[in-house]
């Protein structure tokens, strides 16, 4: 029996918007259905979260170390959860760091912040946009971040680091995040887009999405060519 229930309002997590303004996902009916219920997971296939969690606090860890070494004070995971609540949606999310310390040299008392995002798998685009919607929420949300003088987004992977400045935060992409802000949270149901490939990794069962894509495509043989 289906215990699927629907919000009070629209809740949006931000890791559910990523991978359609990175253009890695197609299907806006899955995070739009996410924002509006509650409802029963369905596991992801072959995933170690013990793994992955203890890779993940490691990496973690060691920029803790280096940027309070580096003079930072960092603000780490649970510190830095925020809910921000708009006119169509509540937008929420955690970044792995914020840090914030005065600006080299100054002596206005001016300070600089960064937000850091920290991953374990191979690199996506999606985590660049995952580190600008912090950029967005962040200097409205996160006490240390309000009145900054510059706030910039760093991606963290094992061997590199993405650096994400603010002024690649457009007005251009700032538009397409609200914008896609307003779809997912609006009360209109937009078209599914199923296919093998994010269904297998998505976490609403075909009770919920009566069109899920469960199955790989078979190959078809011809003589054409």
């Amino acid at each position: 029996m289906s215990t699927t229930q629907r919000r009070g309002g629209s809740y949006i997590w931000v890791t559910w918007l990523t991978g359609l303004l990175s253009g890695d996902r197609r299907c806006t009916w899955a995070p739009w259905f996410k924002a509006h219920f509650k409802y029963d997971k369905v596991a992801a296939p072959s995933f170690d979260q013990a793994a992955w969690s203890s890779d993940h606090d490691d990496l973690v860890r060691r920029r803790v170390a280096e940027l309070t070494a580096d003079g930072w004070l960092v603000f780490v995971e649970d510190q830095n959860a925020f809910t921000l609540q708009g006119k169509v949606a509540t937008l929420a999310g955690k970044p792995d760091i914020v840090a914030v310390r005065a600006s080299d040299g100054d002596l206005n008392g001016d300070r600089l912040a960064r937000v850091e995002d920290a991953k374990t798998g191979k690199p996506r685009h999606a985590d660049f946009w995952q580190v600008l919607t912090y950029m967005l929420a962040l200097p409205l949300t996160h006490e240390a971040v309000r009145g900054v003088s510059r706030l910039t987004g760093y991606v963290q992977y094992r061997d590199h680091v993405v650096t994400v400045q603010p002024e690649e935060f457009t007005p251009a992409l700032r538009a397409k995040l609200i914008a896609l802000i307003g779809l997912v949270g609006g009360p209109d149901s937009p078209t599914h887009a199923p296919s093998p490939r994010e269904c297998g990794f998505c976490d609403i069962g075909p009770r919920d999405c009566t069109l899920r894509a469960d199955r790989t495509r078979e190959t078809v043989t011809s003589d054409l060519f």
